[in-house]
């Protein structure tokens, strides 16, 4: 039943045969991305078609943490939510919107984003990268807790977690390694 409002399309980055189990992505299947990939390597794979080289893996990991915070102007959007419970998809999508300040957003100065691939990875590193710590910010301002600025030197799900559960007071944390690798 719940795929009757799911698009049925023919495909070039996915695969799916529910019958005999088969989940596909660019045709790796699932668990042999779920094994030997990480979040951004599979994000590679998805956006150019192929698995990145160890150089272009580390090269896209340097680009997408380069963009891994959010200015100071969207901490008051975040804290503006309160703590009761709402829908955390509504503050990451309200985060999202307002991280790019017009002079950053290329809708609002004229930019034609498909015109270039270089223009396009900009705002794709600037989205992918700031996500997690958009979450992060909301999730702990909802339990009470600060936010935690990320740190760029960590991994892309290292830093998230770390955002997520740092203790302000444990100078030294970092989230477990087989906590990140799950």
């Amino acid at each position: 039943p719940a795929y009757m409002n799911t698009v049925n399309c023919i495909s070039k980055i996915s695969f799916i045969n529910g019958e005999k189990g088969i989940l596909e992505y660019r045709g790796y299947p699932i668990e042999q991305l779920a094994e030997k990939s990480t979040f951004l390597e599979c994000t590679f794979l998805l956006m150019y078609g192929e698995l990145p080289t160890a150089k272009q893996s580390t090269l896209f990991s340097k680009k997408i943490m380069k963009n891994s915070g959010f200015h100071a102007g969207l901490e008051p959007f975040i804290t503006a939510f309160g703590t009761t419970p709402t829908h955390g998809n509504d503050e990451h999508a309200y985060g999202c919107d307002v991280k790019f300040y017009p002079e950053a957003n290329p809708a609002y100065v004229g930019a034609d984003i498909y015109k270039t691939q270089k223009e396009r990875n900009k705002h794709i590193y600037r989205v992918i990268g700031c996500a997690p710590a958009i979450a992060a910010a909301c999730y702990r301002h909802r339990i009470g807790k600060p936010i935690v600025k990320p740190k760029e030197d960590l991994g892309y799900m290292e830093n998230f977690l770390y955002m997520m559960d740092k203790n302000p007071s444990d100078s030294n944390y970092k989230p477990h390694p087989k906590i990140v690798k799950a």
